[in-house]
């Protein structure tokens, strides 16, 4: 379980996030809605302490990382994995060496178990012998999945998706919810998804979460969500 407790966060003089409490559960997912400088991706940053917080606290199945006390936040770090944007590949690195890098980094394990675990994550999302290839020859949506096989070479315990599917064409888009979906499915990780795809929405439809200037507005299901009598969440739901 992560827990937000009364998180707050500014840039300068704007308050980004304001007094966040919420909770996280473990192996389930949650989608996390809202428009543009909502405050979505600062929120998971925050969860990962690449965002300092001015007010709050983080605890990550028992541990806590605050203003005060970060000595937990590499222990937290390795439970928590990223699939950021734009994939975030190296581009000097090739397939094989970007997936690798979690394990060379920070596991003692041999190059035959390095390579044996590599290609086992290319299979989970799809991809077979393209170790050799260079990011820059891939598809938006091959970079995706070479992205998610880096974020759960681990094994987290959770996976944070920031807008998995911006930036791909539908038929593509379609692709990578049913992979996530899948791979939510099959593993005892949780999934954290910030999106505007109501696809998305309707793949995760059981804890959702819209911010909204800096404040969560709505924690529920994709029925409550929909049957909502508020007008921002009616405004975003109809929006699609």
């Amino acid at each position: 379980m992560i827990k937000v407790k009364n998180l707050s966060v500014s840039f300068e003089e704007k308050e980004v996030l304001h007094n966040i409490n919420l909770e996280l559960p473990e192996g389930e997912s949650t989608v996390i809605v809202g428009k543009s400088g909502c405050g979505k991706t600062v929120l998971i940053k925050s969860i990962l302490g690449l965002i300092p917080f001015e007010k709050g606290e983080i605890e990550v199945e028992g541990m806590t990382h605050s203003v005060t006390n970060s000595a937990n936040l590499n222990l937290i770090r390795k439970k928590i994995s990223m699939v950021f944007q734009n994939s975030a590949l190296f581009d000097s690195m090739n397939v094989y060496q970007n997936v690798a890098f979690p394990l060379v980094e920070h596991t003692k394990l041999s190059f035959k178990e390095i390579s044996r675990i590599v290609k086992e994550k290319l299979k989970m999302v799809g991809l077979h012998d393209i170790e050799d290839v260079m990011p820059s020859e891939l598809s938006g949506g091959m970079k995706k999945r070479v992205g998610l096989a880096r974020a759960i070479v681990l094994e987290p315990d959770y996976v944070f998706y920031d807008e998995p599917t911006t930036g791909l064409d539908p038929v593509t888009a379609d692709e990578i919810i049913t992979l996530i979906s899948k791979l939510s499915q099959t593993n005892r990780w949780a999934s954290v998804i910030i999106t505007h795809d109501k696809k998305l929405m309707k793949a995760f439809p059981n804890n959702i979460i819209m911010l909204n200037e800096g404040k969560t507005l709505f924690h529920g299901d994709l029925d409550q969500f929909n049957s909502s009598d508020d007008g921002i969440v009616k405004s975003f739901s109809y929006s699609y």
